[in-house]
């Protein structure tokens, strides 16, 4: 899986990853394919839907149905504006920081794709039984803080908001363990 470079003073100001500028071609075949994968969900259903007030049938179910369509699009939509929202974890120091991420790098078992003083990029490879391929934990380092996202990659590099609650679990999976070494640490030094 390649890395995406990222602007990492300005994703710390905004609290969301910022990417520099893709290609127009990029964000026009982003958007359309988004869109229209967003927008197909209810039309069946209110196809069903009008077809049953135009002909005096029984609305109940595919009312039902709708609603549920509209739910999930909504749901989407919600993904695709949060996706790159980072998650702000409070640390001890940038050195220490570093060092736990590695350390809980080891014990999920994922990879470190790019380390240095500012961020730390984890990706799990592909195997066959695992569910986590093809996403990325991003971790900023933000002076005492983290700051996390995870992100899954869906073909061409586009980011996935139909993994949006899984990649909020493998988030909350680092976070955590962070959190209890962070405890583990300052109990230590006590």
């Amino acid at each position: 899986m390649e890395y995406l470079e990222i602007k990492i003073e300005e994703s710390k100001n905004k609290g969301f990853l910022v990417f520099p500028g893709k290609s127009i071609y990029d964000k026009i075949y982003e958007g359309f394919i988004m869109s229209f994968i967003i927008g197909s969900i209810p039309l069946l259903p209110a196809v069903v839907l009008l077809n049953a007030l135009k002909n005096d049938k029984p609305i109940l179910i595919p009312l039902s149905v709708f609603f549920v369509a509209v739910i999930i699009c909504s749901s989407l939509i919600y993904s695709l504006l949060t996706i790159n929202k980072l998650k702000k974890v409070k640390g001890i120091s940038g050195s220490k920081n570093r060092n736990i991420v590695k350390e809980i790098s080891n014990d999920i078992n994922w990879d470190i794709q790019r380390h240095n003083q500012q961020i730390t990029v984890l990706n799990k490879n592909w195997s066959w039984t695992s569910t986590n391929w093809g996403r990325q934990l991003i971790i900023i380092y933000d002076k005492e803080d983290i700051l996390v996202d995870c992100i899954t990659f869906a073909q061409h590099g586009m980011k996935s908001p139909f993994h949006w609650f899984s990649s909020r679990r493998v988030e909350k999976k680092l976070t955590n363990n962070f959190i209890l070494k962070i405890k583990n640490a300052t109990q230590q030094n006590l």
